[in-house]
This record gives structure tokens, sequence and C-alpha cells, in this order.
């Protein structure tokens, strides 16, 4: 078998230079006779008489010395090797075992356990078990709060293992609406709120799509650059918290994507946003429903925030002001 070497061969000097090396290699090492020793079978070599006997026998006893040494070195390598891989096996199943210890410890809730592992093995926090879970995935999971917060205070990097669906902790415990988790986890590890899973969904956006207000909320005083979603996946009731957070652009392109069931988001977008810029109010459609319930208060802030949202309101609301104004 060709070895990494050769393969950074072929690689760096061209598949016709490496193969033309192999061939002068193999010419040499299989075809090629070694060096003589001694008489090569011609008459001159009778002519040393025992001078090229002698002279035999002692390269012939360096070689035979050479070799048992040569054997003695592979043998000792083997013996170290095989010692070092045996180590390394027993190793990685002494590992394993802690991992479905703590495992067990976590689901049992039994934290006396969970400290007695992590006191012997403290790297069995961020192991990753079935599908890729580790011991703060299960505490989420099973709502096991206390120890969370102690996985957390010991290993705060347990936060940051994702799954075999690259999911975090923290994503698991936006998707099973675990407020208290989550906080925990946001205040030992800031980083996990804008950690994106398999679909590139942040945990935000885990929350939003299941309807987890307080989650939501949470995430957002958390990450507020995580809210540029929510909208497409019909919940109305989160989406309406998202406004007031994110990219302006992205929000607003969100709302528009989301149709005409998000019409009426677009007031509450006005009131959350105050003064909004002219690009802004170029993103509110025109008309637009319902967008007479920011009225009041963008005539509160400005003749120009008022004369702007009047704009953009639907023919029936504008010609009831009108009414009013006459």
């Amino acid at each position: 078998m060709l070895d990494l070497h050769l393969l950074r061969v072929v690689a760096s000097v061209g598949v016709v230079a490496a193969c033309a090396a192999l061939l002068v290699v193999a010419a040499q090492s299989e075809l090629m006779p070694g060096p003589v020793i001694g008489g090569g079978g011609s008459d001159s070599s009778s002519d040393s008489g025992s001078d090229s006997d002698s002279g035999s026998g002692s390269n012939s006893d360096r070689d035979s010395n050479s070799d048992a040494g040569e054997e003695d070195g592979r043998q000792a390598g083997n013996a170290e090797g095989r010692q070092a891989g045996a180590g390394g096996f027993d190793g990685a199943v002494e590992a394993h075992r802690r991992q479905k210890e703590l495992q067990a410890a976590v689901q049992a809730n039994d934290l006396p356990a969970v400290r007695q592992i992590l006191d012997q093995a403290p790297g069995a926090a961020t192991q990753r078990g079935t599908y890729g879970k580790c011991a703060l995935h299960a505490a989420v999971e099973f709502e096991r709060e206390e120890i969370a917060e102690y996985l957390l205070e010991v290993a705060p990097d347990t936060a940051l293992v994702q799954d075999a669906n690259r999911c975090t902790p923290l994503h698991t415990a936006a998707a099973h609406n675990r407020l208290a988790c989550v906080r925990s986890i946001v205040a030992a590890a800031p980083a996990a709120a804008m950690m994106q899973d398999a679909l590139s969904g942040n945990p935000l956006h885990v929350a939003a799509g299941l309807g987890h207000a307080g989650v939501v909320r949470c995430l957002l005083a958390a990450a507020p650059e995580a809210a540029t979603v929510a909208l497409a996946w019909g919940q109305m009731h989160v989406a309406s918290i998202l406004l007031s957070a994110g990219p302006a652009a992205e929000v607003l392109s969100a709302l528009a994507a989301a149709g005409d069931e998000a019409q009426p988001l677009f007031a509450d977008y006005v009131v959350a946003r105050l003064p909004l810029s002219d690009a802004e109010w170029e993103a509110v459609p025109t008309p637009c429903p319902g967008l007479g319930r920011a009225l009041q208060a963008a005539l509160a802030h400005s003749p120009a925030q008022a004369a702007a949202c009047v704009a953009h309101l639907a023919h029936p609301e504008a010609a009831a002001l009108r009414v009013a104004a006459a």
C-alpha cells in the first residue's frame, strides 16, 4: 500500500513523475541484486584464497548481527505500538462508559452522582453520546434545571456542543420551551444564541417557529441581531415581539414576504420603530390595511411622520380621516 508520503509525492510532483519514481524504487528493491559479499564465482576469487573466505565470514557475521538488531528493534517497536494501541482503546472505552454513566445520572436527576462522575472525569461533560448529544442536552430535555446549572458552572463550553443535527443545548431549550434553562445557558455562554443548526436556524428561530413567546423575549434581549425570521412560520403573536429588534430592512422584508396575514403588523412596526427613515417608509405597502392604528403615535412624534403614515393609509381609513378633519 502507498503511504501518505507517497500520496503527497503524487500530488506535488505529478502522476507521471511519481509513477516513474515508484518504478525506480521497485527496480532497486526487487529486481537489482544486493551487493556481492566475498567471491562472485570468477577464477580471480580463488586467488585470494582464505583471505576472501575470512572477509566473507566477517561480513556475514556483521550482517547477521545487523539483521538481528533490526529484528529486535522491530519487535520492540511492535510491542510498544500494541501497548499504545491497547491503552488508547482502553481509554476510549473508559470515556464511553463515563459518558453513559453521566447521561444516566442526568436522566435520573441524581446531582450527587453527576458531581462524582465529573470530579473523576471532567471531560465527560462535553463528550457526545447517542445522536451526538452531551449531558447538557439531556439535562435540558428532561428539565433537570439544577443539574443544567451545575454543568454550566463547571463546564461552560458544554453549552456550545452540537449534536448530530448541529443543535446546541440552547436549541433544545428553545424547542422544549425551557425558559429557566434558556436564561442559564445565555448567561453562561452568550455565543450560543447565535449558533446555527443544520437548517441554519438559531435558537430564536426555533422558539419563534414554535410560538414560545417567553423564550423569544429572553433570546431577543440576549441577541437582538438574531431577529430576522419567524413571520414565515405564521406565529403572528411572536412575530409582533420581533418587530422592535433586528435590522430594519430584513424585518420589513420578512413582513412583506409573510403575505396578507402580516399586513396589520406594519402598524406595530411603525409604532415600535418611530421615527422611520425614508427607506423604511418606502418599504411599507401603499395602501397598507390597518396602518391607521399607528397614526396617533406618528402624530405624537412629528408632523412629518404623521404625513408619511397618512400617505400609506388604506382608502377606507384615509376617507374616514378626511371626514373627521372636515
